[in-house]
């Protein structure tokens, strides 16, 4: 069973009214300030974060189907790319709208992802936990304030 206890709040400065952004590994990068968003329909990924991954834009799927925000504008994605993404020992691939749209975050983590991982997210103890072969697995909120890749040790700026 996955529950929440007032104990995990000993971590988050409470109230508060914050999103809950994770650093989770895609592919083979430590990815911060991915957006957990169980309203989204999709997992999103920003161009400029597929660059840094050093994605080609030749390698995205062709996408035919517009996507529409919660202002109801169309936006057209560049295309899919299928990668990989790992929180704690759970891998998962998963699929990813590639758009060009300005936006604060890499990557949104939506209804997908929060579903075949089986993650019960909290907003409110600002964590996702979800089970394993192991147990009962949990992400924390990762750091926010910077919007750096890490990879092998180096970091990329973006």
């Amino acid at each position: 069973m996955i529950s929440f206890t007032k104990a995990d709040l000993d971590m988050v400065q409470d109230p508060h009214n914050d999103t809950l952004l994770v650093t989770l590994k895609i592919g083979d990068w430590q990815v911060r300030r991915i957006l957990i968003d169980h309203g989204s329909s999709c997992d999103i990924m920003y161009v400029r974060c597929y660059k840094e991954l050093d994605l080609h834009p030749d390698d995205l799927e062709q996408s035919d189907n517009p996507m529409v925000g919660f202002n109801g504008t169309l936006t057209w994605p560049l295309g899919a790319t299928n990668l990989e993404v790992q929180a704690g020992s759970k891998k998962v691939k998963m699929k990813f709208a590639v758009i060009d749209t300005p936006f604060p975050y890499n990557i949104i983590l939506g209804r997908p992802w929060l579903h075949v991982m089986r993650v019960v997210p909290s907003m409110l103890h600002q964590l996702l936990r979800f089970p394993t072969d192991q147990g009962i697995e949990e992400v924390r909120r990762g750091p926010s304030t910077s919007e750096n890749f890490h990879y092998g040790g180096n970091e990329v700026h973006l």
